[in-house]
Parts: structure tokens; C-alpha cells; sequence
């Protein structure tokens, strides 16, 4: 007697594991594409393909060739996370091929050019850091953002020297407060609030704005949350947003200020596992999500927390590591890596955002040590 098949759905990112165990979990056969198709990756996805990061994008070209290469005629959809934030295009070539799920480029665009996505802000009366197009005159304060760019690898803190203005960059004032962000369900129905995070860097002497990590539940002042969730609403209907998303914004006491939607599958998906979020995130984009389905568990007994460990130096990774069973992204044996890259994710569950924060740590600790 057979058994019956399961759908096939493509995920492609930087980094697709977060993505391909949720799609996995749901039920699908999964083709991964992604720029390091770790040990994690193998073991879950039907077939895996590695294609070249150019400036923290996917290859379009080389993905493009993948996509021909393969069968498409019994695949769901395509769903994306990051590593498309400056090449919408490419989506559009994709989406001539099968269906693109979750956001479509226009949505993108809206959200990733900075001129677009903050008149929005401002017609909203939605608070956001002061952003200029140009170079300052004075850099101090300031930070350079390059355009389309994820991960906080390319943010620059200026100083007092003149700046050179380039045109994929755009400026904004430096504020204090708390990185944190916003993971969200959008549909036809509604905005469903998965939950607040907060995040934090891993800095380095070239990359001070670089993504480290994040915990769920996070412990912000509560007008400061509702204030969140209301803008991350009011944004999610302006923008005709859909499927998954996040919001990055500092929080400072009672004030929220916005930094930037991503129109896309979100890291922090890893920190609520319980939502079978990808499940929802298709029959968002396919338009066959009821309302009664976007009902959201927010269990607030324990937290979720991960922590990216990057190489310091270059390294080849050994083949008689025996590897924690709190790490995720586990890079193949023989793998060389320069510095700067990432080598893997710690993950920690615990009673609480403090707690959950502080065990991730520790253990990023004992990592470093192998």
C-alpha cells in the first residue's frame, strides 16, 4: 500500500534552517537553497543547493539556473527569507516560474526603500529616528545604512571626519534604548502578534551592528509594547502586508521608535515553535487562511533565546567535534570559514527572558572553548 506523498514547497535564504525545520514540521518536503546548506539543513530538506552570497544577496543568476534545473510542476510555492532585499527582481523572474509566497516585490520595495518606508512612517504619525538622505555634515551621532541591507553587518557608526555620501546608503541619528522586534502573522482577516523580542549585537571592530541574537517575551515596559503592536498593525494594513513578517524598532522606557519592517521569514520564527507558523504563513499567501486559524499560542511559562557564534579567525572545522545538543547550523566537517563568519547557532529555553538570555550566553561560553 503507498502512502500518499507530501507537498513540496522551496525555501531559499542566507540561511534556511529556521524555515526548512518549521516547513518540515508542517508537513512539507522541502528543497532547501541556501549559501552554507549546514549538517541541520541536510538531514532535513529533500534536496539541498548552495549558491554564492554577492554583497549578503543570493547569486540571482546561479539560483535562477537551480530553479530551471529542477521539476517544478508539483511545488507549491517558493518561500524566501532573507538575501532578496535588493534584488525584488529577482522575485518577479522567480514568480514567472511558480508562485512566490509571502510578500510581493512592490510590498518589498515599500518597505526596503527607506524614502518610501518612512513618509508612510510619517503620514502614520509612527515614531522613527531621524533619517537623512543625504551624508551629514557632521557624522557624529549618526549611522550609515546601506539600503535593502539585513543582518546589521552593514550599519557604520560615522564620527567627526567628513563623510562621503554613497548612493545605496542613508543616514540615521543614533537613539538609545533596547534593539527589539516584532514577529507578526498578517492575512486578509487580521494582524496576528506572535510576539515581542529582544535583540542584541555581536560586535566587531568592523561590523559594531551586527546581529547576535534574540530572546522571546521580552521584558519591555508595557505602554512601550502596546505602542508596538499598534504601529506594527497600523503598518501591516498601509503596506498590504502578508504572511509572516518583523518589526525592528528601539524601545526606550515608554517610547517606541520604528527602525524597519522585514517583508519577509524572520529569524525569530526560531523562538516560537509552537505556532506551526509556516503552515500559516502559506495559507496566508495562498489566501486560504480563515480566521478562525490565525489564533496565536503565547505561552508565557517559559522563553526562547539563540545566539549566533562567529569565527574569530579562520578555522576549519574538525571532524571529531562532538557538537552540544543546543547547537543548531552545524557547519559540515572540513568546512573552512574566514573570520567574521558565522559557525553556528546556540539556542537556550528558559523560565524566563532573563534567564533564557543568560543560559544562551553561557553556553556561547563553553562553545568558544572547543
Amino acid at each position: 500500500m503507498s502512502t500518499a506523498s507530501k507537498p513540496t514547497i522551496i525555501v531559499a535564504a542566507i540561511s534556511s534552517r529556521i524555515y526548512v525545520e518549521a516547513a518540515v514540521k508542517a508537513g512539507y518536503d522541502v528543497i532547501a537553497i541556501d549559501a552554507f546548506v549546514d549538517t541541520d539543513v541536510e538531514k532535513l530538506a529533500k534536496k539541498c543547493f548552495q549558491v554564492r552570497l554577492i554583497e549578503n544577496q543570493l547569486d540571482g543568476n546561479q539560483l535562477v539556473e537551480i530553479l530551471d534545473y529542477l521539476n517544478l510542476r508539483d511545488v507549491v510555492g517558493f518561500c524566501y527569507g532573507a538575501g532578496f532585499e535588493r534584488h525584488t527582481n529577482l522575485l518577479a523572474e522567480i514568480n514567472k516560474r511558480m508562485r512566490v509566497l509571502g510578500n510581493p516585490p512592490s510590498v518589498i520595495d515599500h518597505c526596503k526603500l527607506p524614502a518610501k518606508f518612512f513618509t508612510i512612517c510619517k503620514q502614520l504619525h509612527i515614531g522613527f529616528p531621524e533619517v537623512s538622505y543625504q551624508a551629514p555634515v557632521v557624522g557624529k551621532d549618526w549611522l550609515a545604512k546601506r539600503v535593502g541591507g539585513s543582518g546589521g553587518g552593514h550599519i557604520k557608526l560615522l564620527d567627526d571626519t567628513p563623510v562621503s555620501h554613497n548612493a545605496d546608503m542613508y543616514y540615521q541619528k543614533r537613539m538609545q534604548g533596547m534593539p527589539i522586534s516584532c514577529l507578526f502573522l498578517a492575512s486578509k482577516h487580521e494582524v496576528g502578534v506572535v510576539g515581542v523580542n529582544e535583540q542584541w549585537f555581536d560586535s566587531s571592530n568592523t561590523e559594531p551592528y551586527r546581529y547576535g541574537g534574540a530572546v522571546s517575551h521580552a521584558d519591555i515596559n508595557p505602554k512601550a509594547k502596546l505602542r508596538l503592536v499598534g504601529y506594527v498593525k497600523q503598518l501591516a494594513d498601509a503596506l498590504g502586508l502578508i504572511g509572516i513578517n518583523s518589526c525592528d524598532a528601539i524601545c526606550n522606557g515608554e517610547e517606541v521608535y520604528v527602525l524597519e519592517i522585514n517583508p519577509r521569514l524572520s529569524a525569530s520564527m526560531d523562538l516560537y515553535r509552537n505556532n506551526n507558523l509556516m503552515e500559516k504563513h502559506i495559507a496566508a499567501s495562498l489566501m486560504t487562511l480563515e480566521a478562525s486559524e490565525m489564533a496565536l499560542v503565547n505561552n508565557l511559562e517559559t522563553s526562547f533565546a539563540h545566539q549566533i557564534v562567529y569565527a574569530t579567525h579562520p578555522l576549519k572545522i574538525k571532524n571529531d567535534i562532538i557538537w552540544p545538543e543546543w547547537v543548531r547550523d552545524i557547519p559540515n566537517a572540513g568546512n573552512q570559514l574566514y573570520e567574521g563568519m558565522p559557525v553556528c547557532t546556540v539556542i537556550a529555553e528558559a523560565e524566563s527572558a532573563a534567564h533564557a538570555k543568560t543560559l544562551v550566553a553561557d553556553r556561547v561560553s563553553i562553545l568558544k572553548r572547543f
